[in-house]
């Protein structure tokens, strides 16, 4: 009767067309699909009202029919056999199986309504954005009909969705190495606060190198440091114009290991390890080509895909969690943002607004954060429209953040990798005809080579390993008995930064203590110093500074928080200070010194609050402060 594998389904029936959809993304064989309607002219048997009841499945001269024919299915066209071979030989599954196509085929229209709401309208016919991944297959000259591409399916195709990712974490390199170009003299030069060949002769000196990964144990030089942030803003920029992937992605992923490895307290930050484990899972989602779209190119990974929605599921879920378990009482009270928006690191001129907002809509804010970090994440997993919904909620989340604070590349950086919930067809949809033009939409997308495919998976599995146990152990309970080889793999992944806990805010803030530093050089008269974007003068408004991060005014943010006995490198920052170090001074506003360089040097502690709108009005002062006490003591460069 057929010559090919050939399955016979109900044509008018959209959720049979979405399962054959579904299934196409497995198929490895060619399977001639025939609806009812044209197969009841082609046999007798089964019938036409047979056949809109049930599907059925032909291959080498037998029949099968229901549970028993999509077994069948995935057994030949999936080359899938343990769905057969459970179906065949496990003892109650044939029975719980046709049970359970019986109930999904007397719903049908229901089941086809619900993932039309899940996943959008359906389209028979391959339209251009299909084409570009879809799978021909050969006429069926048995049947005499043309099948071509049957339903092809448009919602699980990322190749276009994993350009814009890619792209979009070559944006978050340029900046994050851009940022750092201004700063890395001051921070990590020989001049510097903590300079990086200081730091290094201590790792040698311990014979410690296996625990750093970095091409600065090696050169750690000025002039290498400076030429490491050029090349690492050029890589990105690279990236952003898809010139090759693979190479600048492994480029950009190793110099940031570098600085995060040896960089201390000013690269310690959570944006940090986050950009370093999704660059890492980067180096195998994209194509090792020339261009982003090669001809043909590489499927992407599933797998990796999967990891990338983990890594933004856990960054934005634990964030809720912590807020929770931690039983702090703004949380609780829903009351953090009366607190939040001058706490926070680097508040900005609008922050001043937001803080003077009514009661009830801060409120509401700490609520939709509630909602954003412990619900939206599970529709990360869903289907398409859900997960269109958890980016729209997702990227509006990181617009209000980046609207209210200073947050460097961090809410670019999640933006980026809430790309990965999107999948081609919504972005072509939504592009104007002029950019759709210049995607080339002829090219082929093949299936990712053996090799690769293996490769991935170890990876992902001693990713996923570790990270379970620590997981495990940070929210659950801290009595696991961890095996040698996963402690092993830890290790590589904590000295890598290929998994990091996350978890922003767990306790909001209640007071903004601020380091005031001032210096003399009589020791009577005390200058303060002032700095480009911390908190100083009463009179400056609060500055804007994304998508820069100025790292010193952040630390001296988190130095507040505790004594200057848990913060050594402070002492090392006044001795620059003393030394008159240009690099360093480069980081703050102007010296109140000239060129002269100050004898003694102090910190003050000082408590920095909002004003509100009527001593705004009366004084023009943004801010208003109270001297909670002395810091450090006053101190000369040979203390």
């Amino acid at each position: 009767m057929f010559n090919v594998p050939t399955l016979i389904y109900d044509g008018s029936c959209g959720f049979c067309k979405r399962c054959i959809s579904y299934f196409q993304r497995f198929q490895r064989k060619h399977i001639n699909y025939i609806p009812s309607e044209k197969a009841q002219y082609l046999m007798d048997s089964p019938s036409k009202k047979e056949m809109d009841e049930s599907v059925y499945f032909y291959n080498e001269g037998a029949f099968f029919k229901g549970a028993e024919a999509i077994s069948e299915l995935y057994a030949v066209g999936a080359k899938k056999k343990h769905w057969k071979w459970m179906y065949n030989r496990v003892f109650g599954v044939k029975f719980l199986a046709e049970l359970g196509y019986v109930c999904v085929s007397k719903n049908r229209k229901v089941l086809s309504t619900v993932t039309r709401l899940l996943y959008g309208k359906f389209e028979q016919k391959s339209e251009g954005v299909d084409r570009l991944h879809s799978r021909v297959y050969a006429n069926s000259k048995e049947t005499g009909f043309s099948e071509d591409v049957v339903y092809q399916s448009r919602i699980e195709t990322y190749v276009i969705a994993r350009s814009l990712f890619f792209r979009g974490m070559g944006l978050v390199y340029l900046l994050a190495f851009g940022s750092l170009l201004f700063q890395v003299e001051g921070l990590f030069g020989s001049q510097g606060i903590l300079p990086i060949s200081s730091y290094v002769g201590k790792i040698v000196s311990a014979s410690k190198e296996w625990s750093f990964p970095s091409l600065f144990l090696i050169f750690n030089s000025d002039t290498f440091l400076i030429t490491a942030t050029v090349i690492g803003v050029i890589s990105g920029g690279l990236m952003i114009f898809g010139i090759l992937p693979g190479i600048t992605s492994f480029i950009s992923w190793m110099l940031y290991l570098s600085f995060v490895t040896l960089g201390q307290n000013f690269m310690s930050y959570q944006w940090d390890v986050l950009l370093l484990e999704a660059g890492f899972l980067l180096l195998f989602f994209v194509p090792w080509g020339f261009s982003i779209f090669n001809k043909p190119t590489k499927k992407p990974s599933r797998l990796v895909l999967f990891m990338l929605k983990l890594l933004l599921f856990r960054l934005m879920f634990t964030a809720g969690l912590v807020k929770l378990i931690s039983g702090d009482y703004t949380w609780k009270t829903l009351t953090s943002l009366d607190y939040h928006f001058y706490t926070q690191p680097l508040p900005h001129f609008i922050s001043w607004y937001a803080h003077q907002l009514p009661e009830y809509i801060k409120k509401i804010g700490v609520g939709f954060t509630f909602f954003i970090e412990l619900v939206v994440p599970f529709l990360y997993f869903m289907p398409r429209r859900p997960r269109h919904f958890a980016f729209f909620l997702t990227t509006l989340f990181m617009v209000f953040i980046m609207a209210t604070g200073n947050y460097g590349f961090f809410n670019i950086l999640v933006i980026v990798l809430s790309f990965v919930l999107l999948d081609d067809f919504f972005i072509l949809s939504k592009l104007p005809n002029r950019i759709k033009s210049l995607i080339d939409l002829r090219y082929r997308v093949v299936e990712e080579g053996v090799i690769c495919k293996y490769l991935i998976r170890i990876v992902v599995c001693c990713l996923l390993v570790p990270m379970t146990y620590m997981e495990c152990a940070r929210f659950v309970t801290d009595r696991l008995i961890v095996p040698q080889s996963v402690q092993f793999l830890g290790g590589i992944s904590q000295h890598f930064r290929l998994f990091s806990p996350y978890g922003l805010f767990a306790v909001m803030t209640k007071e903004r203590k601020e380091v005031v530093i001032q210096a003399s050089v009589d020791g009577d008269v005390w200058e303060e110093y002032e700095f480009k974007w911390k908190p100083g003068d009463l009179a400056s408004a609060p500055k804007w500074a994304f998508p820069h991060q100025p790292r010193l005014d952040w630390q001296l943010w988190f130095s507040a928080l505790s004594s200057i006995e848990n913060n050594s490198w402070m002492y090392s920052y006044f001795a620059r200070l003393i030394q008159g170090s240009d690099p360093v001074l480069s980081l703050m506003g102007p010296s109140p010194f000239g060129d002269k360089k100050p004898k003694y040097i102090q910190a003050q502690l000082y408590d920095y609050t909002f004003t509100e709108k009527d001593d705004m009005k009366g004084t023009g002062y943004w801010w208003k402060r109270t001297y909670l006490g002395s810091y450090s003591p006053a101190l000369q460069l040979s203390q």
